[in-house]
């Protein structure tokens, strides 16, 4: 038997042809769900420490102005603002706010 370009191709169409055949009649075989929305691939569980850790990464490329931003949206200041708040509390408590 001749191998030409033709017979090659046909070779290798019989031999996917057959693999796909024995992967869809296995009892076991189902195709992964696609993820919707944000959600994390099938078979993927991602500990809390990764999670944490990518947000610290994505913190620290922000600015300063859009973290105060984002943390005041989200009801978290700032030790210096808490400190402020504080100061104000004590100054009206003395009458001089």
């Amino acid at each position: 038997m001749k191998l030409t370009p033709s017979t090659l191709k046909d070779l290798i169409q019989q031999v996917y042809l057959e693999a796909f055949a024995e992967l869809l009649d296995s009892e076991d075989f189902e195709l992964p769900a696609e993820p919707v929305g944000n959600e994390d691939p099938p078979g993927t569980i991602l500990s809390e420490e990764l999670k944490l850790n990518k947000i610290y990464k994505i913190l620290v490329m922000l600015s300063s102005t859009e973290r105060s931003q984002l943390f005041r949206r989200f009801g978290y200041y700032t030790g210096k603002h808490l400190l402020n708040q504080l100061n104000n509390i004590k100054k009206a408590e003395k009458g001089d706010l």
